[in-house]
């Protein structure tokens, strides 16, 4: 409903936003006859989240365009087919007035279809959010309301990094994610080759991604400026796909390269394996033309282990001989780049490689600081978000605080991140630790283990897996998932899985064997009382955890409030500003003088005290006035210096105090999240 209503607001402000033309053909795809509709949408899933850009530089048109374009694709096939689900429930009782759908199947009717781990997962998130949007009013010294909140649901994009309701975004790409995990149970759990009907458009999505990343390559064509000087060489321009980024691209090559061998292995049909094959080939070639260097050796690693591994369990008698070949060539590999290193040869046209090089020769290994820049800061980033996990290890800092609170450098120790204003963790898994805790990650480890436990064989969810752990690999050294089209790619994986958990021991083709639940082990039911009590300790702990930290560092009311900041371009100070106050060779000014304008809602309800203090260095306060407001209005503050410091050296600094900030944004007002004082209206007036 979220997402619909921002689409309706791009209707109501008369703008063509290609995520509404997203939503509306999504919307028509769910009256198509399953799985059809499903299938659309997954094939688009990994093409829309850049669309706009490709098809803007292509056709020089100016389509508007907001984040996360798969939200609106999986929210509007969702919604119709939620209503096509009601729509023959009702026929059902009333078959003489619907004709058309008086053969549909009561199993239709279940709308109970929702795993629980997974809604375990959803309910984690709302309490995660919730709390972070607490604290970030808290740190914020504003207020909200209902309508703040609705606002903020039906604006929830786009929304400033540091925004209090940030979280919001988050916990709406999760539910979205929950949807497609329910369409993917409704489209699939019926189905003999739920398989097939999942990865054909997820290989079709790949096919064209890697097509337009050769285009781009080549030509150019269909990239941002800055990216036609990154790392071009003898391969051509780094490509992006449909993807924003070098390594959400990537992420999505690697659910080709990697993802795509569990539905090759349970694939009987040989004219399919070999399209499988061909479009493994086809990521391999975008996992290349990406230049995402940590993307590529993650997957050699993996294809090489994996190889291995599977000549092992089929006993070949090439596992000898094949490990040999690919030792030797690993090491021959690390002595041509210690060769490089250490004569400072470079190669021609790998300028990805050779830039790689310079930087390695250009700072010690052997220094941590060093070695840090040289992965792009990540280690300190990583030590960054270990800091703040273990401030808060239960329930972490909040579902989407990681970015705000990693701009404090006090808290993440991070000056790479205090200097960005705040980062992401460049690894989704340990920035959902640091966000949610051990108990979020407990829950996300749950959601993916519950099927492997229930379902037999567990062949049946290789294909899922190994897809999974494909696209896992692109958040080891980066953050694909917060691209949410990749995101949704998972949960349709996951939908997969949980397809085989509701099929009530149907029996289906020779890839899809046999299916039953595994009974509950006797030592479980045993252990219900203890697992009962411990759950109850880590939940009370946990309400410990969260309540203490309403009063520690960094969740200190008016933290992001009470700083000093220079005067915005529209007048508008912060919660606190701070002027030194003149000392001209003739003497220093005798006092100041301010005209503020208070502008904010519920003024009668929640006054606004502002306090001018002169602070003298060493001394204090050696002066003080203040003003309240119960409406809004012009107020006049005037402070003169003492007389027997007018004529002195001492540094005296005019220090004008808030009671609290305003953020439109937090009370429906506007889309402006920036944190609020008063409005100077003329410039300061220094008195003589």
């Amino acid at each position: 409903m979220a997402v619909l209503t921002n689409v309706a607001n791009q209707f109501i402000a008369q703008q063509t936003a290609i995520s509404a033309i997203f939503f509306i053909v999504a919307f028509l795809a769910a009256f198509l006859p399953r799985p059809w509709g499903f299938m659309v949408v997954i094939c688009a899933l990994p093409l829309v989240a850049n669309l706009h850009f490709v098809v803007n530089g292509f056709f020089g048109l100016a389509l508007i365009a907001v984040p996360n374009h798969g939200l609106d694709l999986v929210a509007g096939l969702f919604l119709g087919t939620t209503l096509l689900i009601l729509v023959k429930a009702i026929g059902l009782q009333k078959p003489s007035r619907a004709p058309l759908i008086t053969h549909l199947s009561t199993r239709e009717k279940e709308l109970s279809i929702f795993p629980w781990p997974v809604g375990l997962v959803i309910l984690v998130i709302t309490i995660s959010t919730a709390i972070a949007i607490v604290r970030n009013l808290r740190q914020s010294a504003t207020h909200t309301s209902l309508n703040g909140l609705l606002y903020n649901l039906m604006h929830f994009r786009p929304i400033d990094w540091h925004a209090d309701y940030l979280p919001i975004g988050d916990w709406i790409a999760y539910s979205i994610a929950g949807a497609l995990i329910t369409l993917a149970i409704i489209n699939l759990r019926n189905q003999a080759n739920r398989n097939a009907i999942l990865f054909r458009p997820l290989m079709l999505g790949l096919a064209i991604a890697v097509l337009m990343g050769l285009i781009q390559s080549v030509t150019g064509f269909g990239l941002p400026e800055s990216m036609r000087v990154f790392r071009k060489d003898l391969l051509g321009f780094a490509a992006l796909g449909f993807q924003p980024d070098i390594h959400a691209f990537a992420g999505h090559m690697l659910l080709g390269a990697i993802g795509l061998w569990g539905f090759f292995l349970i694939c009987h049909s040989k004219f399919e394996k070999k399209w499988i094959l061909i479009v493994v080939a086809l990521s391999w070639i975008g996992l290349i033309i990406s230049k995402s260097r940590a993307s590529l050796i993650f997957a050699l690693i993996v294809i090489a282990l994996g190889y291995l591994i599977y000549l092992k369990q089929v006993r070949s008698k090439r596992f000898n001989l094949s490990l040999i070949v690919i030792t030797t060539i690993l090491a021959v590999f690390i002595v041509a780049i210690g060769i490089l290193y250490k004569y400072q040869v470079t190669i021609p046209g790998l300028g990805w490689l050779n830039d790689l090089l310079i930087q390695m020769r250009g700072r010690s290994l052997m220094n941590l600081s060093d070695l840090s820049g040289l992965l792009g800061s990540r280690i300190e980033i990583w030590a960054g978000a270990i800091r703040m996990f273990l401030e808060f290890p239960l329930m972490g800092v909040g579902q989407g605080s990681f970015y705000r609170e990693a701009a404090n450098v006090v808290f993440s120790r991070s000056y790479f991140m205090e200097f960005n204003h705040g980062e992401n963790a460049h690894n989704y898994f340990l920035q959902t630790l640091t966000e949610t805790g051990l108990i979020g990650i407990s829950v996300f480890l749950l959601v993916f283990l519950i099927p492997v436990y229930q379902v037999r064989p567990r062949t049946l969810l290789y294909p899922a897996i190994v897809g999974l752990g494909g696209l896992f690999l692109g958040n080891i050294f980066a953050h694909s998932f917060l691209v949410r089209e990749n995101l949704l790619l998972g949960a349709s994986l996951l939908g997969l899985m949980y397809s085989f958990t509701l099929t009530n021991n149907r029996v289906f083709n020779a890839s899809e064997a046999h299916y039953a639940k595994s009974p509950t082990p006797y030592f479980v039911n045993r252990s219900l009382p203890l697992i009962g009590a411990s759950l109850g300790a880590v939940i009370i702990a946990a309400l410990l955890e969260v309540y203490g930290s309403f009063y520690r560092f960094p969740y200190l009311i008016g933290i992001d409030c009470f700083v000093s900041r220079p005067i915005s371009p529209d007048g508008w100070t912060s919660g606190v500003l701070e002027i030194q106050m003149p000392q001209e060779a003739s003497g220093r000014s005798s006092g100041i003088e301010m005209e503020l304008e208070a502008v904010r809602p519920n003024l009668g309800h929640r006054p606004l005290t502002a306090q001018l203090d002169f602070i003298a260095h060493e001394q204090g306060s050696v002066g003080s006035t203040s003003v309240t407001w119960t409406a809004n209005g012009v107020q006049t503050l005037r402070l003169a210096i003492p007389p027997s410091l007018i004529s002195s050296t001492i540094p005296i600094t005019a220090r004008l105090r808030l009671s609290s900030c305003y953020t439109p944004r937090d009370l429906a007002f506007n889309v402006d999240s920036r944190r609020l004082g008063v409005r100077l209206l003329k410039p300061v007036i220094f008195l003589q």
